[in-house]
Protein backbone atom coordinates (compact mmCIF):
# COMPACT_ATOMS: atom_id res chain seq x y z
CA UNK A 1 0.00 0.00 0.00
CA UNK A 2 1.35 3.70 -0.89
CA UNK A 3 2.81 4.87 2.53
CA UNK A 4 0.77 8.37 1.76
CA UNK A 5 -2.40 6.74 2.46
CA UNK A 6 -1.83 4.25 5.50
CA UNK A 7 -2.85 7.39 7.79
CA UNK A 8 -6.20 7.35 6.27
CA UNK A 9 -7.09 4.71 4.78
CA UNK A 10 -9.28 3.04 7.99
CA UNK A 11 -10.53 7.08 9.04
CA UNK A 12 -14.34 6.65 8.98
CA UNK A 13 -16.19 8.12 5.77
CA UNK A 14 -16.97 11.70 6.40
CA UNK A 15 -21.02 12.56 6.50
CA UNK A 16 -22.50 15.84 6.01
CA UNK A 17 -23.99 17.09 8.84
CA UNK A 18 -26.22 19.50 6.54
CA UNK A 19 -27.01 17.75 3.76
CA UNK A 20 -29.00 13.91 3.77
CA UNK A 21 -27.27 10.47 2.52
CA UNK A 22 -27.79 9.91 -1.21
CA UNK A 23 -29.48 6.32 -1.73
CA UNK A 24 -27.03 4.11 -4.87
CA UNK A 25 -29.97 5.45 -7.06
CA UNK A 26 -29.63 9.21 -6.88
CA UNK A 27 -25.51 9.13 -7.05
CA UNK A 28 -25.90 6.95 -10.42
CA UNK A 29 -28.60 9.49 -12.21
CA UNK A 30 -25.87 11.98 -12.02
CA UNK A 31 -23.92 9.74 -14.25
CA UNK A 32 -26.65 8.74 -16.82
CA UNK A 33 -25.93 9.89 -20.25
CA UNK A 34 -26.75 12.75 -21.65
CA UNK A 35 -27.11 14.94 -24.85
CA UNK A 36 -23.30 15.37 -25.81
CA UNK A 37 -24.03 16.57 -29.24
CA UNK A 38 -26.39 19.30 -28.86
CA UNK A 39 -27.58 19.89 -32.21
CA UNK A 40 -26.72 16.67 -33.71
CA UNK A 41 -30.41 15.78 -34.60
CA UNK A 42 -31.01 18.53 -35.73
CA UNK A 43 -28.07 18.35 -37.96
CA UNK A 44 -29.07 15.01 -39.17
CA UNK A 45 -32.61 16.31 -40.06
CA UNK A 46 -31.10 19.18 -41.98
CA UNK A 47 -29.00 16.65 -44.23
CA UNK A 48 -31.84 14.54 -44.58
CA UNK A 49 -34.20 17.06 -45.86
CA UNK A 50 -34.86 17.61 -49.57
CA UNK A 51 -33.11 21.23 -51.07
CA UNK A 52 -34.09 23.12 -54.41
CA UNK A 53 -31.98 25.27 -55.75
CA UNK A 54 -33.46 28.60 -56.37
CA UNK A 55 -34.21 28.88 -60.33
CA UNK A 56 -33.01 31.66 -62.48
CA UNK A 57 -35.83 33.40 -64.40
CA UNK A 58 -35.29 34.01 -68.53
CA UNK A 59 -35.53 37.64 -69.42
CA UNK A 60 -39.16 37.15 -70.62
CA UNK A 61 -40.15 35.87 -66.95
CA UNK A 62 -38.64 38.51 -65.88
CA UNK A 63 -40.53 40.85 -67.80
CA UNK A 64 -44.24 39.06 -67.47
CA UNK A 65 -43.88 39.24 -63.76
CA UNK A 66 -42.42 43.49 -63.47
CA UNK A 67 -46.02 43.78 -65.76
CA UNK A 68 -47.80 41.89 -63.16
CA UNK A 69 -46.35 43.85 -60.72
CA UNK A 70 -47.39 47.32 -62.02
CA UNK A 71 -50.79 45.84 -62.55
CA UNK A 72 -51.19 45.26 -59.05
CA UNK A 73 -49.48 48.29 -58.00
CA UNK A 74 -52.26 50.23 -60.34
CA UNK A 75 -54.81 48.74 -58.47
CA UNK A 76 -52.90 49.03 -54.92
CA UNK A 77 -55.95 50.74 -53.20
CA UNK A 78 -58.12 47.48 -54.26
CA UNK A 79 -56.09 45.27 -52.04
CA UNK A 80 -55.94 43.09 -55.07
CA UNK A 81 -56.13 38.85 -54.37
CA UNK A 82 -53.30 37.24 -55.71
CA UNK A 83 -51.41 33.88 -55.79
CA UNK A 84 -47.57 33.69 -55.51
CA UNK A 85 -45.21 30.67 -56.02
CA UNK A 86 -41.62 32.16 -54.19
CA UNK A 87 -38.21 30.43 -52.68
CA UNK A 88 -38.28 30.39 -49.25
CA UNK A 89 -34.84 31.33 -48.47
CA UNK A 90 -34.64 29.57 -44.97
CA UNK A 91 -36.35 26.52 -46.11
CA UNK A 92 -34.60 26.25 -49.37
CA UNK A 93 -37.48 25.23 -51.43
CA UNK A 94 -40.43 27.14 -52.92
CA UNK A 95 -43.60 27.80 -51.35
CA UNK A 96 -46.75 29.05 -52.40
CA UNK A 97 -49.00 32.24 -50.76
CA UNK A 98 -52.60 33.41 -51.85
CA UNK A 99 -53.84 36.93 -50.29
CA UNK A 100 -54.41 39.91 -51.00
CA UNK A 101 -51.51 42.73 -50.87
CA UNK A 102 -51.71 45.72 -48.44
CA UNK A 103 -48.92 47.11 -49.91
CA UNK A 104 -45.52 46.67 -52.05
CA UNK A 105 -41.80 48.46 -50.69
CA UNK A 106 -40.22 49.52 -53.85
CA UNK A 107 -37.03 50.72 -51.28
CA UNK A 108 -36.33 47.09 -49.53
CA UNK A 109 -38.19 45.52 -52.71
CA UNK A 110 -40.89 43.56 -50.29
CA UNK A 111 -44.17 42.68 -51.34
CA UNK A 112 -46.68 42.78 -48.04
CA UNK A 113 -50.04 40.95 -47.98
CA UNK A 114 -52.94 41.97 -45.55
CA UNK A 115 -51.88 39.24 -42.97
CA UNK A 116 -48.36 40.69 -42.48
CA UNK A 117 -46.51 38.63 -44.29
CA UNK A 118 -43.40 40.06 -46.40
CA UNK A 119 -41.78 38.50 -49.20
CA UNK A 120 -38.88 39.70 -51.08
CA UNK A 121 -39.96 40.48 -54.94
CA UNK A 122 -36.20 38.90 -55.70
CA UNK A 123 -37.78 35.81 -54.91
CA UNK A 124 -41.04 35.15 -56.57
CA UNK A 125 -40.79 33.06 -60.04
CA UNK A 126 -44.71 33.34 -60.27
CA UNK A 127 -47.81 36.05 -59.69
CA UNK A 128 -51.41 35.15 -60.39
CA UNK A 129 -53.73 38.08 -60.63
CA UNK A 130 -57.34 37.27 -59.41
CA UNK A 131 -59.69 37.88 -62.43
CA UNK A 132 -60.91 41.10 -60.21
CA UNK A 133 -57.53 42.64 -61.25
CA UNK A 134 -57.91 44.14 -64.60
CA UNK A 135 -55.40 43.48 -66.62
Amino acid sequence: MNPKYEKIIHLAHHQSSTRKHMSLEERAAQFSPFAALVGYEDQIEETNRIVQEQIELSENDLEELNNKINIILSHIKERPLIDIVYYHKQNKKYEGKSGNVLRMNELDKTIQFMDGERISLETIIQITLNDSVSK
